[in-house]
């Protein structure tokens, strides 16, 4: 997967429009991004990626690309 279509598949979970949300975007800036998107994002994570984390570890988050760095660089293309 790449990390545009990770992007993609994000603001999908997350029901926002295209614009919202970009791999740099500060999640703090994201109206929808609530404990609800959390534990959304938590699920997706551990779906694709068989990794689990804690809500905490997710709402400390600054973008998604932290996100990306958190799961592992490795896991992308």
């Amino acid at each position: 997967m790449t990390k545009k279509e990770f992007l993609a598949e994000i603001i999908e979970v997350l029901e926002l429009e295209e614009d919202e949300l970009e791999l740099d975007t500060n999640l703090d800036d994201v109206e929808d991004y609530d404990s609800f998107a959390v534990l959304s994002i938590i699920a997706f994570v551990h779906k694709k990626f068989g990794i689990q984390f804690k809500a905490n570890q997710l709402q400390e988050l600054g973008s998604i690309n932290d996100l990306i760095k958190l799961i592992g660089e490795d896991n992308f293309e």
